[in-house]
């Protein structure tokens, strides 16, 4: 089954109509490895992220905004990383 919908350009464009689970099948692609950027001594590498490599969850740090190179900061990236792997994952 089809239906026509009309286009910004005023055209008209027959799509065709899909069941209910149709989609179901149909997967998303994987996105490849997580990587994050790290510099050492001046050079930047990129490095991938291995969520296996963590024995623990980082908590999530109670200020969100900490002085920049303080604990609470490495903290907070620490857990911003981890978060993005997951996401990413």
């Amino acid at each position: 089954m089809f239906n026509t919908i009309t286009l910004s350009d005023g055209l008209p464009f027959r799509v065709p109509q899909l069941g209910i689970f149709e989609l179901d099948e149909l997967r998303e692609a994987p996105m490849g490895v997580f990587t994050y950027e790290v510099e050492v001594m001046g050079k930047r590498y990129d490095v991938e992220f291995d969520i296996s490599t963590w024995d623990h969850v980082p908590v999530k740090p109670e200020n969100p905004n900490p002085k920049p190179e303080t604990p609470e900061w490495y903290a907070l990236q620490e857990y911003t990383l981890y978060q993005a792997g997951v996401l990413h994952e």
